[in-house]
């Protein structure tokens, strides 16, 4: 993929590993969709969760706690509502829905 071919960055799906461990929050397993990262780096440059259809609020608050969070520190993160085709980044504290670039 282009990512992992032009940078340092990998590109892994339901991956829940920190090192040896796996990734929790408020001692529950998690496992994100989908993560852009540095493996066994605290580097990680963006988390994105996928829906069919609902706009889940409680994936919303995971994944935001993940961005917060000092083990991982997500740079990005994106929630993306497949069949609404509706792409939402969270930018200062706020979900902005964006038309499908990642650098808005």
């Amino acid at each position: 993929n282009y990512i992992e071919k032009n940078s340092e960055y990998k590109v892994d799906v339901e991956y829940n590993r920190v090192a040896n461990c796996t990734k929790e929050l408020n001692n529950k397993n998690i496992i994100p969709d989908l993560i852009i990262h540095k493996r066994r780096k605290k580097d990680n440059l963006a988390i994105i969760e996928f829906k069919k259809y609902e706009n889940d609020e409680d994936d919303k608050k995971r994944i935001i706690q993940m961005k917060n969070d000092e083990k991982y520190l997500y740079k990005h993160i994106y929630f993306i509502l497949i069949n609404e085709n509706k792409i939402e980044k969270y930018i200062d504290n706020t979900w902005v829905k964006i038309n499908g670039d990642v650098n808005e």
